[in-house]
């Protein structure tokens, strides 16, 4: 696995400067409760939240942190936490010929800190460029890095507006304020160390917007199809299929989004509110199902497991699969990306992984 290391002269030479460095990373890309687990396993004393846990790091001497686990425990979330997902076959030849490239590529010496606060506020933007190679027993990683601006939108409460302000927009329903920001975010594709399907993982953050999520996508493809010398494009592997298996299975997960069709001609969505209870056995959805007489037809599923690791801690990672109604009746319906969120660590994401390809 390859590390990040910290460059000599700066102030995160100093064990809490690292520290407090190392959790605002964490703030920019984790969700908390992911990241609480993460750093009470490296003896750090979170508070309720982001901003009591860095209030006690600073009132804290902080000497029984395993700051360089930590610090290993960030580059796995930044190759296996909250990830859009794609996989293609390339061919034998495709994949030794992008194989060979990557073991090829001269790595640096060191990787920095991603950037974040002001210095990436006044970085430029650029596309997803190779950044660092790693190999190991179970396959190649190759890691993209890059700068990305993305559009927030947020809804504006006009009646907290000033009074000249509110006339202005006194016949307007809503108004939407769009705020842009840059975020450093990381690619993986991993070629593993059998088989010719190789997997993309592009970054997909809590506040990332679908536009950059399907560019990144497109830009790292773009690469690999070229570096694999493909003499025609290849297609991503269509997961539509797995979604009806998936929620026909009720040791499956716990089902907390679903949508579908019916033999009636509509379309239905449900949501859970309480995310511990599985919406296949909720009574709505299955006096539904049971006045209909026929199968529904699932087309959008979101699957969170409760799991267990080692230690006796329990995780709880999601995997979604947002489909479109118009591919229900598609021969070729084109879901070519899943969603993995809130796993901890390589060990965590491979157990979904593993479960959303045995289907395939």
């Amino acid at each position: 696995m390859f590390f990040f290391f910290y460059n000599a002269g700066t102030p995160f030479v100093d064990p809490t400067a690292r520290l407090l460095k190392l959790v605002e990373l964490f703030k920019d890309r984790a969700p908390w409760y992911v990241a609480r687990k993460i750093l009470v396993s490296h003896r750090v004393s979170p508070g309720h939240g982001w901003e009591n846990t860095i209030a006690n790091i600073k009132a804290s001497d902080n000497h029984n942190v395993d700051i360089d686990g930590l610090t290993r425990a960030f580059v796995e979330h930044v190759s296996f936490g909250e990830k859009s997902v794609r996989f293609y076959d390339l061919g034998s030849m495709g994949v030794q010929n992008l194989r060979r490239y990557y073991r090829s590529f001269s790595n640096p010496s060191s990787l920095p800190l991603p950037l974040s606060g002001p210095d990436l506020k006044k970085s430029a933007l650029h596309d997803p460029t190779l950044a660092y190679v790693s190999e190991d027993s179970e396959g190649l990683t190759a890691l993209y890095s890059s700068i990305r601006k993305t559009d927030e939108r947020e809804r504006v409460d006009v009646s907290k507006l000033p009074a000249q302000t509110r006339q202005v927009f006194d016949d307007a329903d809503q108004l939407i304020k769009i705020k842009s920001r840059k975020t450093q975010s990381y690619d993986a594709v991993f070629i593993p160390r059998i088989g010719d399907r190789v997997e993309v993982r592009v970054d997909c953050l809590k506040n990332d917007n679908q536009d950059s999520t399907t560019a990144a996508h497109q830009y790292v493809y773009s690469d690999i199809h070229s570096r694999s010398q493909s003499r025609s494009l290849v297609s991503p592997v269509d997961l539509f299929e797995v979604i009806k298996p998936i929620y026909d299975k009720p040791s499956e997960g716990i089902v907390i989004e679903l949508a579908f069709a019916t033999s009636t001609g509509s379309t239905k969505q449900e949501m859970m509110r309480d995310r511990q209870k599985c919406l296949r056995q909720e009574v709505y959805h299955v006096n539904g199902k049971a006045a209909l007489g026929t199968d529904i037809e699932p087309y959008r599923l979101g699957v969170r497991w409760v799991l267990t690791d080692g230690a006796g801690e329990i995780f709880t990672p999601e995997l979604y699969l947002e489909g479109r109604a118009t591919m229900v009746a598609a021969t070729s319906p084109g879901l070519f990306t899943a969603t993995i969120r809130k796993c901890r660590n390589s060990e965590d994401y491979a157990i979904i992984r593993s479960r959303l390809q045995s289907y395939l």
